[in-house]
């Protein structure tokens, strides 16, 4: 019986401890591609879960060297971040964007 309990604790603990999916709001089913992944660089490290299929579309704007994409980027990493109470360097590497360029920010 120990066993048994044990063995759910291990499998339900994961889903447990991430408290908020980083999902799009428009997702209605299921997410087909769940990654749970920790937060290593947040104050207080907590397990989240990522859709991330969801946010493919960051991607786009994260490779293009336009102001506005980069603008575009920004402040939907600002949303995000506001959203689901996380660092936006934390949210870069969850989505696997790149790290921000702070020399071009100089120049506009």
């Amino acid at each position: 019986m120990k066993t048994a309990l044990a063995l759910t604790l291990l499998l339900i603990t994961p889903l447990a401890a991430a408290q908020s999916c980083l999902e799009a709001s428009w997702r209605q089913g299921a997410c087909p591609n769940l990654v749970y992944t920790a937060t290593p660089e947040e104050p207080t490290q907590k397990m989240v879960c990522v859709c991330i299929s969801d946010f493919d579309y960051l991607q786009n704007y994260a490779s293009v060297e336009k102001f506005a994409e980069q603008n575009l980027l920004q402040k939907e990493l600002e949303r995000l971040s506001a959203t689901y109470q996380l660092r936006q360097q934390t949210l870069r590497r969850l989505l696997a964007l790149p790290e921000a360029d702070t020399s071009k920010d100089a120049a506009h």
